[in-house]
């Protein structure tokens, strides 16, 4: 009886609740179908029987489907699954035969959902046991890669075993495996000195004055001193009340040697082999080595270098502060270690040294987020639609994909041929079975439809049939004989459509309904689509509404107005709306304006507004204003605004101003002197010869009076004196100047 519930159940088919794939349901319904395995020459009707109601495939499913009619893909982490993958009721529904690539069966389970381990090179693993199949990434040894390489060491095998391991093996706590590379060595980590020996590199003896020759990494005698007279950490100095002969930097037997500028004071005996005290910046048994270079104020240990004063700064640490100090890193230690890091504090290659701060990093310098989380802080949740919830921290971009059905950086979107809240539903009717995932409306339709609801039909000048979903643009080219953006018409002139039948605006140089006519030859490109009428005339040298007339000969370039044919400017001695009329005969190089013909200036000789006069004679240079014939300058003995009046003959020169008549320079008359336009030289010869002249006119004219007066005095009044102060009557004669005279007859 369950052997034929079982049969039922199979024949009928049952609905797992898994979505199917559309790429299987064909015509045929049997793509996913496998062949006979054995000879692979199966017809369709022989794999399955689809006709038949209960159908299923004959063979079983091809790789990556499964159920009875092979229409259900399996998980992406699975090449080859059940045929049964989703039926619970069967014991081995999760069953996976073949693993997909980085994923294999996990301890206890078939069904591939493990991924590889981490550091798996190129994530190859063994299906059955996890095992690297590739070797492993940088630092990771064993069969998982789960373990440090050799030299290599700490949580995440990032730091290097201490170089002075033998063959620089080390434990996962640093701690040498087989024993020291150098001799003079000891210790766990190789970092003790063996007995007589110390310095950086335990190459240099003990101080010999040191008891049984033992002393400490930096020199220092650990039991005493070999000498009772010797005292200090070296045992390098005398006690109270001892000395050794000679003053301080000197050595030899008698003194007279000096002891080496680096060396304050120097062995008596052996002068520069062996130096008791080091100058600053300087140490060793010769003190021949200059201090570590971070010593403040250069000051170290006489016999280890280990500086006495501290660092030079805060960035710097240990005995001879050559290593970073806590919170620093990298070769100079000036880069603070990472903010993540545990109490900030990191190796010197600013790997965290105590692990993270916070328990949602991981990682070397704690830059990493742990599996499941991401964000600046760690403190996301990774999207819960990534496979193995794992992502980018940037961004939460799922790192190994997405739980089936899903798709997307952050598998937020429903895969190919699905939609709904789940995925689980699939497209119907769209382009390759995409469709939005929420609503199922097809993300675009398929060839030969287009619209809201893929139900209108492209033009069928579009090749192939094909269009835009939403403006029914062809997708290509048009077939021939075919124009426009949707190629609604059979002409080649449209160049965008209204609808798939009707066009809209034609290509350049064309017109009409069907734009299939020519534009006029003179249109400089576009004409008016439904009459043709031009809107530009080509090199603007024609006019009209279809361009038909040329422009007039005399406008500039040969330019004018579509419009009217009005000239926007005319070439020189033309004015006029057509240019037709030629500018006055006397305007200056034969330029007037454009609309009255005035001319803007006049050649030489002429005024007027059309130049039409000429300027009176005696202009200087025959030059007036244009405007109202005045002179500019008046040539030498005329004056006046049309220099017509004659300067006074009196004038120097007969020279003198236009606007007044005035004489230029002096006149001839004493009476009216001028100012004067000579130079310096000749004014004063002029005035000095005029001032002489004078003179000399004046004292004879009053010598001439005086003898006059004299001699009529003599004969009208022999015996009568002359009155005081007498009055002459001469209208010659200027005496203003003279004094009052008495005359007393002789």
């Amino acid at each position: 009886m369950m052997w034929f519930i079982l049969f039922i159940l199979i024949v009928c088919g049952i609905c797992t609740g898994i979505a199917e794939d559309s790429a299987c349901r064909t015509e045929n319904n049997c793509d996913c179908c496998s062949s006979n395995p054995y000879d692979g020459s199966r017809e369709l009707w022989d794999i399955c029987n689809s006709q038949q109601v209960g159908w299923n495939c004959t063979y079983g499913c091809k790789d990556g489907y499964y159920g009875k009619k092979c229409w259900n893909k399996c998980p992406v982490y699975c090449t080859r699954c059940a045929r049964e993958f989703g039926a619970s009721h069967y014991p081995d529904y999760r069953i996976c035969y073949i693993c997909a690539e980085g994923y294999y069966n996990g301890t206890g389970v078939t069904d591939c959902s493990t991924p590889c381990p981490t550091n798996c090179a190129e994530n190859q693993c063994d299906k059955t046991t996890g095992n690297c199949l590739q070797g492993c990434t940088s630092n990771w040894s064993g069969d998982k890669c789960n373990v440090c390489a050799d030299t290599w060491f700490g949580n995440n095998c990032d730091i290097e075993c201490p170089s002075i391991c033998k063959d620089m093996l080390c434990d996962n706590n640093g701690d040498c495996i087989g024993g020291c590379a150098n001799e003079n060595f000891k210790g766990s980590k190789c970092d003790q000195c063996i007995a007589g020996k110390y310095g950086e590199n335990c190459d240099v003896d003990c101080p010999e004055n040191c008891q049984n020759n033992l002393c400490d990494r930096n020199g220092d005698c650990t039991t005493g001193c070999e000498n009772e007279h010797s005292t200090g950490l070296q045992c390098d100095q005398c006690m109270n009340g001892k000395y050794d002969g000679c003053i301080v930097g000197h050595w030899g037997w008698r003194c007279k040697f000096a002891c080496p500028t680096t060396c304050i004071r120097c062995d008596r005996e052996y002068g520069n082999k062996t130096c008791y005290e080091c100058a600053a910046g300087y140490y060793g048994k010769t003190c021949g080595t200059t201090c570590p270079l971070n010593c403040l104020h250069d000051q170290c240990n006489k016999a280890t270098g280990t500086c006495l004063q501290g660092c030079t700064s805060n960035n710097w640490s240990g005995d001879k502060c050559n290593v970073c100090a806590d919170t620093w890193y990298g070769n100079n230690c000036d880069i603070e270690c990472p903010s993540k890091c545990k109490n900030s504090k990191c190796y010197r290659n600013g790997s965290c040294t105590t692990g993270c701060a916070n328990d949602n990093f991981k990682g070397s310098q704690c830059d990493q987020c742990i599996d499941g989380n991401y964000g600046d802080s760690c403190d996301k949740n990774c999207p819960g639609n990534c496979l193995g919830d794992i992502c980018e921290r940037n961004g939460g971009a799922c790192t190994n994909g997405c739980k089936p059905n899903f798709d997307g950086d952050i598998c937020d979107m429903c895969a190919a041929s699905y939609y709904g809240t789940n995925c689980n539903i699939t497209c119907h009717n769209c382009l390759n079975d995409l469709c939005d995932r929420l609503t199922g409306r097809c993300i675009d339709c398929v060839n030969g439809k287009y619209g809201e609801l893929c139900d209108k039909s492209c033009s069928a000048g579009c090749i192939n049939s094909v269009c835009d979903r939403n403006t029914a643009i062809c997708a290509q080219e048009c077939k021939n004989g075919y124009s426009g953006d949707k190629c609604c018409v059979n002409t080649n002139g449209c160049e965008v459509c209204d609808t798939t039948t009707k066009c809209s605006k034609c290509k350049t140089g064309y017109y009409g309904n069907a734009c299939s006519r020519t534009c006029p030859v003179n249109c400089a490109g576009v004409c008016d689509k439904d009459a043709g009428g031009c809107e530009f005339c080509k090199e603007g040298k024609f006019h009209g509404d279809k361009c038909g007339s040329q422009c007039p000969a005399d406008c500039l370039d040969g330019k004018c107005a579509k419009k009217d044919g009005q000239c926007s400017s005319c070439k020189i001695g033309f004015h006029g709306n057509t240019c037709g009329n030629a500018c006055p005969h006397n305007c200056l190089h034969g330029v007037c304006n454009k609309g009255n013909g005035l001319c803007t200036s006049c050649k030489v000789g002429y005024y007027g507004a059309t130049c039409n006069k000429t300027c009176p004679d005696n202009c200087l240079n025959n030059v007036c204003g244009q405007h109202d014939g005045i002179c500019n300058n008046c040539i030498v003995g005329y004056y006046s605004k049309s220099c017509d009046l004659t300067c006074s003959k009196d004038c120097i020169l007969n020279d003198c101003i236009q606007d007044t008549g005035a004489c230029t320079y002096q006149c001839h008359s004493e009476n009216e002197p001028q100012s004067s336009g000579y130079s310096g030289e000749q004014l004063g010869g002029i005035l000095g010869g005029t001032i002489a002249g004078f003179t000399v006119i004046t004292i004879m004219s009053n010598v001439l009076c005086f003898l006059w007066m004299r001699r009529r005095t003599r004969d009208n009044n022999k015996e009568t004196s002359i009155p005081v102060n007498p009055t002459y009557e001469n209208d010659n004669c200027d005496n203003t100047g003279y004094e009052d005279l008495q005359f007393t007859e002789r």
